[in-house]
């Protein structure tokens, strides 16, 4: 093993052989945001009534 002074700083990347993997790849679509994205176009397009935190929480049956 060598020290990790030894190692050069300036080493090009694009010269390495494999080039290295980006581990950062995200698709180009975030499926999540397109999910939330299309639920909201539905609630805007349906007309109803938009849920506040009360009318949710009396909804949510009572836990038994």
């Amino acid at each position: 093993t060598k020290p990790a002074d030894s190692d050069p700083d300036d080493v090009d990347e694009s010269k390495l052989t494999p080039p290295r993997k980006d581990e950062n790849e995200f698709p180009a679509v975030d499926p999540q945001v397109e999910v939330a994205l299309n639920l909201m176009r539905i609630r805007l397009e349906s007309g109803m009534d938009w849920p506040t935190a009360p009318e949710q929480i009396a909804a949510t049956p009572a836990a038994k």
